[in-house]
């Protein structure tokens, strides 16, 4: 004798508590979802905002840079760097070979020393020289297109002022930051 199962009657009442259940069950996993995704948006729309102000500032950056162009290799100049300081050193030894018997250079540091916020490369220059070229030399390395700073002149003279003299020079010459081109 074959068995007969018989299934429980599934009422619409049933069927529509069920319906229900899945109905909540899906909107709270639903509103989960927006929820971490509304978090998401607010982070992107955070995101771009600073990223429009930053491009803001590389416009206003670059708008600068193009109008002061001029301004800034005019002042770039001033500041040897690794490349022009040997302009800078050649300009020096004219002057010097110009205004003297004898001279030499002597750097005092290869590698810019930091003062402050500013890089220089301090040099010693020894002249034999009489004051009136003595004095020509410096009126010229002032009016050099470089930036420079005599810190001391020492002068021993052997016999008297007007006559020749051993003089020493301490100068720098302020460099670009960085110094190097590389």
């Amino acid at each position: 004798m074959p068995t007969q199962v018989t299934l429980p009657k599934i009422t619409t009442t049933t069927l529509l508590v069920l319906a229900v259940s899945v109905l909540v069950v899906l909107d709270i996993l639903f509103l989960s979802l927006v929820k971490s995704q509304s978090g998401s948006v607010v982070l992107l729309k955070n995101q771009l905002r600073t990223l429009k102000k930053d491009e803001e500032i590389v416009k206003s950056g670059n708008d600068l840079n193009r109008r002061f162009q001029d301004e800034i290799v005019q002042i770039s100049s001033v500041f040897p760097n690794e490349e022009t300081i040997t302009d800078f050193v050649q300009t020096l030894e004219a002057l010097a070979k110009s205004n003297s018997d004898e001279y030499s250079f002597k750097f005092i540091s290869i590698t810019p020393l930091k003062e402050q916020d500013v890089q220089a490369i301090p040099i010693s220059v020894s002249l034999k020289t009489d004051l009136p070229r003595l004095i020509n030399l410096l009126d010229n390395l002032e009016t050099l297109p470089f930036m420079t700073h005599v810190s001391t002149i020492t002068s021993k003279t052997p016999r008297n002022i007007v006559g020749p003299q051993e003089t020493i020079i301490s100068l720098k010459v302020y460099v670009q930051n960085p110094f190097s081109q590389k």
